[in-house]
């Protein structure tokens, strides 16, 4: 989670252990992304939880790459793939190739963007069976 404060101490007060995040979200250096992968790592092991539900790109790839080969099991929620994925740039083809290695071990797949669900599903990259299209979560202020 994010290390922001908002929401840590209640979290810890209804008895979840939290652990702060060192992600960032746009961040693109090779070592920095490495240093992450291996603090998932770590963070999974010491944990040892049966299920993990992820979001966003970076925990949906590394968390199926870490806990591949393992019995934990894993729910990835794509809330959008966005421009640069489906763009046909370099990088979009980078992550379409990380996600079609990593959702085939992912035990089951949320989607809140139709045209994502779509898309994935005609690359060949995720199955119907293990796949699904939820309504988007909406917080209204």
């Amino acid at each position: 989670m994010p290390d922001d404060g908002r929401y840590l101490q209640k979290l810890q007060s209804l008895g979840y252990n939290c652990i702060s995040d060192i992600a960032s979200s746009k961040g693109q250096n090779p070592f920095q992304e490495l240093l992450l992968l291996l603090h998932s790592k770590r963070v999974i092991n010491a944990i040892k939880p049966e299920l993990i539900c992820t979001f966003t790109i970076k925990p949906n790839l590394y968390t199926a790459i870490v806990i591949k080969g393992t019995p934990i099991k894993q729910i990835a929620n794509i809330t959008g793939l966005g421009y640069a994925f489906i763009n046909g740039s370099m990088k979009a083809k980078l992550f379409s190739l990380l996600y079609r290695y990593v959702l085939k071990s992912v035990n089951h797949i949320f989607f809140q963007n139709s045209d994502d669900y779509s898309f994935l599903l005609q690359s060949n990259i995720i199955t119907k069976e293990r796949s699904v299209m939820i309504f988007p979560v909406r917080v209204l202020i």
